[in-house]
């Protein structure tokens, strides 16, 4: 399977099975030891957390949680439901948020504190087709007979996306920026994709205004589908670097050539539970120790020192190198709070469900508005501390532009240039298709190089790079690329099967050319996070998801579906908000698949479809061989399994899904 350890696919009930057994298994050193009371309804009301921190949990006479109370009065959240058990508002320190539903259980509205409404509208296959934004602009999305976006417009600029016929792959993606008439868009630039016969990416050809706003990234794999070589080309440069790895999967070494480091090469050693151990590069060698739990509490480098010192929950509080100290700060949910260093003190704020909605550098305040319609927060508008508008964002199939607000110049828009889809921002350009910026990263998302005219946040992976700290905001925890790993453990315990995942601060299981964790709680494969970080409405589903079709699902649990993996610290045990996670996509799909491969014996399966019915309940049909069996996937990760179908059409109508089999 390419998708691996998708925690959000877990129910809630067997989530709080292997905590229980988690719990009770004390001499595993790295599982953060907790302490819980349950009432006569096997809800979780008490939580004592490693730092001492005492978290308490209200249900109302539906078993629904109603209210979280912290030792910090600044994130106690109270909830409030529908007839349906749907959440409708989101009670917290920075105000209420409210939600809408249709009759189909479909968002309709969300209002942001209080302060920022948005309205979405669907099609008769669940696909969102357009939302109204709180500045009264209107975003549109068409899709194709497959259910893949075809294009995307606002008021600022539109985008077009052509996939082939038969893979089903995306092959380009056209960028149009507005032109001073009415209604009227110009072409801007493009960006091409080719695959080999195993359809994986191979290259990607983006071209801009003139020949030096061109670049070229070619990809070579080895049968495991780690990159083995990645080379790009940009006017007056070309740079190659080949990888190597170990047994399990990690990056070892990396060789560049040409290019500005040309000759230079890195190696890594990591020790059995996935730490590194060793990085050597043109500078010399860094050597890291690490404590029992894998808590990294010493680097040891050319340039000196560092030490490192952790609170009782496992997050980094202080680095002490040998030129300066930072200090960090969390909350009871060990979420980043502050930050502070001989130049900057950072605060951060988030709502009760885990987004961030506030930085401060230095007493200047940056607001964030965000849609929660996307699978995972995104960041729609940023403004002042008074909540005006300074940076609007455009998302089609990825974040695809931002603008300052207010002054849609040609000199104020921006256009994101990815080496993948969902991948790094490697160039930005403007709305002439001129280069206005370019990044190089290292092997773990190291900024090596930086050429800006245009300020911009959105990097490495696509996600908020912070300059004041040099970390990067993967919503549930920060990543720091220098050292290559988390700054705080992972919110889940992974799974003792499998070993690389027990390691609670590794990121991407050493391989981020391979893996992504936008979430900062699911290390995905990159075409599995390019569907599940920018899912609007479903209509990325499969775009690059090897002709897999887009069957949309229901949002009758969406309400709670936006809580599920957002609210860093909620315990398994709070069933009615983590229960809700029961989206099926490309990881239901695959797991589908694997149970059908092991008990099947090879028999090729073709597709296997999955959605919810009326009530909300996940249904699948799968096809197989005539010979075959068909699998379906539970909403509690079993499978049943049917007689030998074959599937003509399957259909969302207004109470369900029509089956009509051939």
């Amino acid at each position: 399977m390419n998708i691996i350890y998708f925690k959000k696919h877990l129910s809630a009930k067997t989530i709080l099975l292997l905590l229980i057994m988690i719990n009770s298994l004390s001499s595993f050193a790295n599982i953060e030891q907790k302490q819980y009371q349950y009432d006569l309804n096997s809800n979780i009301t008490q939580q004592i957390t490693a730092k001492g921190d005492q978290i308490d949990y209200t249900y109302d006479s539906l078993n629904q949680l109603i209210k979280v109370s912290t030792s910090d009065e600044d994130t106690d959240v109270e909830y409030g439901y529908d007839s349906e058990g749907r959440i409708t508002s989101l009670k917290d320190a920075t105000g209420t948020d409210l939600y809408q539903y249709d009759t189909l259980g479909r968002l309709t509205s969300y209002e942001q504190a209080g302060v920022a409404k948005f309205y979405y509208f669907y099609n008769e296959l669940n696909q969102l087709t357009s939302f109204k934004d709180p500045l009264g602009n209107w975003t549109n999305y068409k899709y194709n007979l497959d259910g893949r976006l075809i294009t995307h417009y606002d008021v600022n600029g539109y985008n077009s996306y052509e996939y082939h016929e038969t893979t089903g792959l995306l092959l380009r993606h056209l960028r149009y920026s507005v032109t001073d008439t009415a209604g009227s868009y110009q072409l801007n630039g493009y960006t091409s994709y080719s695959y080999d016969t195993a359809r994986r990416l191979t290259k990607v050809m983006q071209t801009g205004k003139d020949s030096e706003d061109k670049a070229t990234t070619i990809y070579s794999y080895d049968g495991n589908g780690n990159h083995t070589k990645i080379s790009r080309q940009i006017p007056g440069e070309t740079e190659s670097a080949t990888y190597e790895y170990d047994g399990l999967n990690r990056i070892t070494q990396v060789v560049y050539t040409g290019g500005s480091r040309d000759g230079q090469e890195e190696s890594y050693s990591y020790d059995a539970g996935g730490n590194r151990l060793s990085k050597v590069n043109h500078n010399g060698t860094t050597s890291y120790e690490y404590s029992s739990d894998n808590r990294l509490l010493k680097t040891t480098a050319p340039q000196g020192v560092t030490n490192y010192v952790y609170d009782g929950g496992g997050n980094m509080i202080t680095k002490t190198g040998p030129v300066n100290t930072f200090h960090y700060q969390y909350n009871s949910r060990n979420l980043l709070i502050g930050y502070q260093d001989s130049n900057n003190n950072v605060s951060y704020l988030y709502n009760g469900a885990g987004h961030r909605v506030a930085k401060t550098v230095n007493n200047v305040t940056t607001r964030y508005i965000n849609h929660i319609n996307f699978g995972l927060p995104q960041v729609a508008f940023e403004t002042d501390d008074k909540y005006v508008v300074k940076r609007y964002y455009s998302y089609g199939l990825g974040r695809t532009a931002a603008y300052d607000w207010g002054a849609l110049d040609k000199d104020k828009s921006q256009y994101y240039l990815y080496d993948r889809p969902g991948r790094n921002v490697t160039a930005t350009e403007d709305s002439l298709g001129k280069t206005r910026n370019r990044y190089k990263y290292g092997s773990f998302g190291e900024n090596f190089s930086s050429q800006e005219s245009y300020s911009n946040d959105f990097r490495y992976t696509g996600e908020q790079t912070e300059s004041d700290t040099g970390l990067i905001y993967l919503r549930a925890r920060y990543y720091d690329p220098e050292i290559g790993r988390f700054i705080s453990r992972d919110p889940f315990s992974g799974y003792m099967s499998v070993p690389e995942s027990q390691n609670m601060y590794a990121y991407a299981h050493n391989n981020p050319l391979k893996f992504v964790d936008p979430s900062g709680e699911c290390v995905e494969t990159l075409w599995d996070a390019a569907n599940v970080i920018y899912d609007i409405g479903k209509i990325s589903y499969g775009y690059l998801n090897n002709n897999q079709h887009a069957v949309s699902s229901g949002y009758s649990d969406l309400g709670a579906d936006l809580f599920a993996l957002a609210i860093p610290g909620l315990p398994a045990g709070v069933t009615k908000v983590l229960n809700a996670t029961k989206r099926v996509n490309s990881p239901a799909r695959d797991a589908a698949k694997d149970q059908f491969r092991k008990e099947s014996k090879g028999l090729k399966l073709k597709t296997i479809r999955t959605g919810r019915d009326g009530s909300g309940k996940i249904v699948g049909v799968g096809t197989t061989t005539r010979k075959g069996p068909t699998y379906r996937p539970k909403g509690d990760g079993s499978y049943s399994v049917g007689r030998p179908k074959k599937v003509k059409h399957y259909r969302p109508d207004g109470d369900g899904y029509t089956v009509n089999n051939r």
